[in-house]
């Protein structure tokens, strides 16, 4: 079952992406920065988790994406969370593109952001800090590249 803005799913992804949860967020969901959608799996860890933030006036947000597929991977979740993440950032909130950072040293995210439709903008050198700093590729998918999964 699809969970909507759960904080155990969040503090998930923001430890898988960024090794911590950061300090702004407490014990209730920061409705006011983030959205997240994801499931867990049947032992109650985290199975995926897709979240939303940096909202830039109805235009772009960043797309944070955490999986702790172990063995359960598909191609048919796989392709289902694409189409929760294309209707949720381009129909329910009509945004126009969405941005996501890949570590250099990330080859499966790179695979896997590439699979989704995204397209690589750039690099920023440095871009992920503590705790080992290391370049980012920058990502975007539009909604009009996304429209044939929504």
């Amino acid at each position: 079952m699809i969970e909507v803005n759960n904080l155990e799913l969040l503090k998930f992804s923001q430890t898988a992406i960024h090794g911590k949860v950061p300090e702004h967020i407490g014990n209730v969901f920061p409705l006011e920065k983030y959205a997240c959608l994801g499931e867990f799996r049947p032992d109650g860890q985290a199975l995926w988790v897709v979240s939303f933030y940096d909202f830039k006036r109805d235009h772009d947000c960043v797309l944070d994406i955490a999986l702790n597929i172990g063995g359960l991977f598909s191609r048919d979740l796989f392709e289902r969370i694409r189409r929760l993440v294309c209707h949720y950032a381009f129909v329910q909130n009509s945004l126009l593109r969405m941005t996501t950072f890949v570590r250099v040293s990330n080859k499966k995210s790179y695979r896997i952001t590439k699979k989704w439709g995204f397209r690589e903008e750039g690099l920023i050198k440095l871009g992920f800090g503590p705790p080992k700093p290391e370049d980012m590729h920058v990502f975007g998918l539009t909604r009009d590249e996304c429209n044939k999964w929504i």
